[in-house]
């Protein structure tokens, strides 16, 4: 109220002294509404960061989870399509449920932020304990009402300031309507008035929701969960089964596959954690991999947010003992705010890498990224950074230095962003690599909607030891979506120039080009990629092809099943040889298949996918005296394509689960002797894997 005082007074001030007019009230009115909105928004972001252990110790509690079950599903800021859209997030990942609201999901995303996806993009695993993203805490009762007395005398004041901001929203409004024909800077004025007024309308709507959220939660008195080990949460995962890969060989081996982590919630402010993972499998050859992680996390009443982490990772090559090796790792990510408006961050990285055989490949190598971050205004801020690596080593091309600072300036406001970006990077190898030293800059420029997104950019690089290998990069990219009614489409076009201003007697500038385009229904689907490379003309001496690659798929649902045809194409082509039969052209055609299978609690996930391939090769003879190569008649070969994934889980209890594994792919590449030298048939990989995972402490 003291505030509305003040403000009145101020235009009475203008009114008596015979200088106000509808510009000047409205002027006024803005200067007003701005500074509530930097409050408002100050005292919401204070009042969620209040609320956090609340939401944390709500999270211990609860044991909803989601997966997952569209390709490409838009988060949004608000259950709203017509919201902010915040990421993607894609198929088979999972995410702590916090709500459902009508036909809404509330999830909370890695970085800590929550958004919502609609319901036909996600299946509840309610049987799941959550992985706990924040710090779980078990709270007293006197610890609760605390945090919501604090936060309710908080909220009051916001709500305050909302109630001001009306008032000073309604007189705005009152004075734009007594002008008959308000001049454009009136109307600028009073669009800028009411864009304040939709973000203070944001910040009072979200301080309200999580305040009344949490308040309702926690007037009932919930049963305490007692854990074996205070304060304590993790993770423990075995399971067991067989691998094998096959190419002129078979290979094969007993699978296992150990995870086990563990946290320790020191206090509210720290934390401790460990990690080990094994893992016994077959790829091209059999191998044995062991990773162990320890971390420290602690945020001080300072400002300082400091995670610091220890790591090591052994790699057993059972076939080719030069392969293995050992690396060791240890850093830090510092987040300290030196004021209100300014933040500072450092990254830290030190590797060591140590090949058990031979030292060639050996190196240590330090990765650091500093800089700030200003808000120059709540709509801008401009950060700058500094990446660098220093890595040495006995093998040239392994002893380098690389630094990149970059400076960034951003524009957001009303759901509209700009961002305008330099970077400028250097390179230097050791000795004999030293070819390979680059200077490199690059200018891009972004702009971005509620439903679309552009981008422009700039690339210089110089290679001071070999000039040909210079060149300039220009593109430029356009994304857009739109959803209504439960049907989406996300478009994607990108055009690219790679021009090598010194390499004159080459044909090496060429352009890319790519389209992408995808659409989901309720009853149907499809999404096909375009991609094209256009050598451009030049006095060459040799000729290059011509490359467009095409690649669709068109399907059903059925509930959570998506089943359809899937067409390709690779085709190389040229002024010279205008035909399409020519060698390395190739057509394919398959099914796409994949479904997620419930029953009661438990679910079946079904990935299948199977190619066969139209594809065309010369014949090929070989001179065993002089090695050298002619080709024949074109002939077609039809190599194939089958990948399964079965992924079967069954819970035991809220804790425990039972969790089963087929892997399948097979591929028959259709060679001979005609067509290759000494020719691969085919390759095929099959995992069976069966174990139990306990999650402890949540």
């Amino acid at each position: 109220m003291k505030r509305l005082i003040v403000l009145l007074l101020a235009l009475l001030f203008f009114v008596s002294s015979g200088l106000a007019g509808p510009a000047e009230d409205l002027q006024v009115c803005l200067s007003r509404l701005d500074t509530l909105e930097h409050d408002l928004r100050e005292q919401t972001l204070s009042l969620l960061i209040m609320l956090k252990p609340l939401q944390q110790s709500a999270l211990g509690q609860s044991s909803g989870r989601l997966k997952i079950i569209s390709p490409t599903v838009p988060v949004y800021e608000s259950d709203q399509p017509s919201s902010r859209q915040l990421t993607v997030v894609g198929l088979n990942e999972e995410f702590t449920l916090l709500e459902k609201r009508d036909s809404w999901f509330l999830i909370l995303l890695p970085d800590g932020r929550q958004g919502w996806i609609r319901e036909d993009h996600g299946q509840v695993t309610s049987f799941m304990a959550p992985e706990l993203l924040g710090q779980p805490q078990q709270l007293s009762e006197s610890e609760i009402a605390e945090i919501l007395n604090t936060a309710e005398s908080w909220l009051q004041e916001i709500n305050a300031g909302f109630e001001e901001g009306q008032q000073v929203m309604n007189f705005a409004t009152a004075t734009f309507q007594s002008v008959e024909n308000p001049v454009p800077s009136l109307v600028s004025l009073y669009t800028k008035i009411q864009q304040k007024k939709k973000s203070i309308f944001r910040y009072h709507t979200y301080a309200n929701f999580y305040y009344h959220k949490y308040a309702a939660l926690y007037q009932t008195n919930r049963p305490v969960d007692y854990h074996f080990m205070k304060n304590v949460d993790g993770r423990l995962a075995v399971q067991l089964g067989s691998s094998s890969y096959e190419d002129y060989e078979e290979r094969s081996l007993t699978s296992r596959d150990l995870d086990f982590s563990i946290r320790k919630i020191l206090d509210e402010r720290s934390n401790v954690t460990a990690a080990f993972t094994h893992k016994n499998d077959v790829i091209q050859t059999p191998y044995g991999s062991s990773d162990l992680n320890l971390g420290y996390n602690v945020r001080t009443e300072s400002g300082v947010n400091l995670r610091t982490f220890a790591n090591w990772h052994g790699y057993n090559d059972k076939s080719f003992d030069r392969n293995s090796f050992n690396r060791m790792g240890l850093g830090y990510h510092l987040l300290y705010d030196l004021s209100p408006t300014t933040l500072l961050f450092n990254d830290f990285r030190f590797q060591n890498k140590n090949f058990k055989e031979t030292d060639d490949f050996n190196y240590n190598s330090s990765n650091f990224k500093a800089g700030l971050k200003h808000r120059i205004c709540p709509q801008r801020q401009v950060m700058f950074t500094l990446n660098g690596t220093i890595q040495a080593s006995d093998a040239a091309y392994l002893h380098f230095n690389r630094f990149v600072p970059q400076l960034r300036y951003e524009k957001r406001a009303d759901g509209r962003s700009f961002e305008a970006g330099l970077e400028t990077g250097h390179l230097g190898y050791k000795d004999e690599a030293n070819g390979q030293n680059y200077h490199r800059e690059r200018l891009d420029l972004a702009w971005a909607g509620n439903n679309s997104s552009r981008q422009i950019f700039l690339i210089g690089k110089q290679f001071p030891n070999n000039q040909a290998q210079g060149y300039i990069k220009l593109g430029g990219q356009m994304n857009w979506f739109r959803y209504v009614d439960r049907k989406s489409t996300r478009n994607h076009v990108s055009l690219l120039y790679v021009h090598y201003p010194q390499a004159e007697d080459r044909q090496v500038n060429y352009f890319d080009i790519r389209v992408d385009r995808s659409h989901d229904m309720k009853s149907n689907y499809y999404n096909f990629n375009v991609f094209s490379r256009i050598w451009t003309k030049s006095e060459a001496t040799f000729l290059r092809d011509h490359i467009l690659d095409f690649y669709g798929v068109w399907g059903w649902r059925f509930g959570k099943i998506r089943v359809g045809p899937l067409l390709g194409a690779h085709l190389l082509l040229n002024k010279e040889s205008k035909v399409f039969l020519r060698d390395g052209n190739s057509l394919r055609a398959g099914l796409d298949f994949t479904g997620l299978f419930v029953f009661k609690t438990s679910r079946l996930n079904i990935t299948l996918r199977y190619e066969r391939n139209f594809l065309f090769s010369s014949e090929l003879d070989i001179d065993a005296s002089t090695g050298e190569a002619t080709y024949g008649e074109l002939v077609t070969r039809k190599p194939s394509t089958l990948q399964l994934v079965t992924d079967f889980r069954v819970p035991v209890s809220t804790d425990l689960e039972l969790h089963f594994i087929l892997k399948k792919y097979e591929i028959d590449l259709d060679l001979d002797e005609e067509t290759s030298v000494d020719p691969l048939m085919s390759r095929s990989r099959l995992v069976l894997m069966a174990g139990l995972g306990y999650r402890f402490g949540q």
